[in-house]
């Protein structure tokens, strides 16, 4: 276990300290829970992501809660102390990352509270009620809330995030020296993405525990690649003109000469 590095959450997480100085939209991110705030928000993200839709917007834009997914993962899992990141504790930014609009999270009261794992006596079982409230009651919400507003399917939605908690285990795990770290790593992970009952994210089954096919990465030959659970709508933004490589609503041939697209491509 380490002390809280702010520096760590912002490269990891886009966790700030302050409005960031590029930042074009900023407010409380309780306001997404009200439905005419969360659409005029929406509504000037997807003109900056050029998105065709209201669903693809709402598709993108949950996509950017993965910086409090790790965040939260991160400092429960492997800090001393962590931050409360209660939607009513929070503001955005939204920023350019490139081409695309991104949202940094700055949370307001920055006290830092007590992680139930500082002692060598840490009850795994307290850790957890921290993450199962963290889907249950602060991102669930959200996700339900944008889902409404952008006419997108809840179940889209969810999909998102397997892929995403996987890239931030895949991330973060090698870098970890402590065996203790590690386990409470995996076993934080796996808790959510096996244990956790489905009525924690309003679903009948919990949407992390999908089967992930693997694929060939034609862009890091012999790093594993997976078929995204659900679409990202990357083809309906300014973009993206066609399916992403990974996209499961792509046939498999499409996939093969895609592939070999890239291939001859590098």
């Amino acid at each position: 276990m380490k002390p809280l590095d702010y520096d760590q959450l912002e490269q990891l997480a886009r966790i700030v300290t302050d409005t960031p100085e590029d930042a074009v939209y900023s407010g409380p991110v309780a306001e997404w829970l009200e439905p005419d705030k969360l659409g005029s928000v929406m509504e000037y993200y997807g003109e900056l992501l050029r998105a065709e839709d209201g669903l693809t917007t709402a598709v993108y834009f949950v996509n950017q809660l993965r910086g409090l997914v790790f965040a939260q993962h991160f400092m429960v899992s492997l800090c001393e102390r962590r931050l409360d990141l209660s939607v009513s504790n929070l503001r955005f930014h939204i920023c350019y990352q490139g081409k695309y609009p991104a949202i940094s999270f700055q949370v307001i009261d920055t006290t830092e509270l007590d992680n139930i794992r500082q002692d060598e006596h840490h009850s795994s079982g307290q850790a957890q009620q921290v993450l199962r409230d963290f889907y249950s009651l602060q991102i669930r919400p959200i996700l339900e809330a944008m889902a409404s507003v952008g006419g997108a399917s809840v179940g889209q939605m969810w999909g998102q995030f397997p892929l995403t908690l996987l890239y931030f285990k895949d991330r973060v795990q090698p870098s970890l020296a402590d065996p203790q770290d590690v386990e409470h790593f995996e076993q934080d992970y796996d808790y959510v993405t096996r244990e956790l009952e489905g009525e924690v994210f309003g679903r009948k089954r919990n949407p992390f525990t999908v089967r992930l096919v693997e694929l060939d990465n034609p862009y890091r030959p012999g790093e594993k690649a997976y078929m995204k659970p659900s679409c990202c709508q990357y083809y309906k933004t300014g973009g993206g003109q066609r399916y992403c490589f990974a996209c499961p609503r792509m046939s498999a041939s499409e996939r093969e000469e895609r592939r070999l697209e890239v291939v001859a491509s590098r």
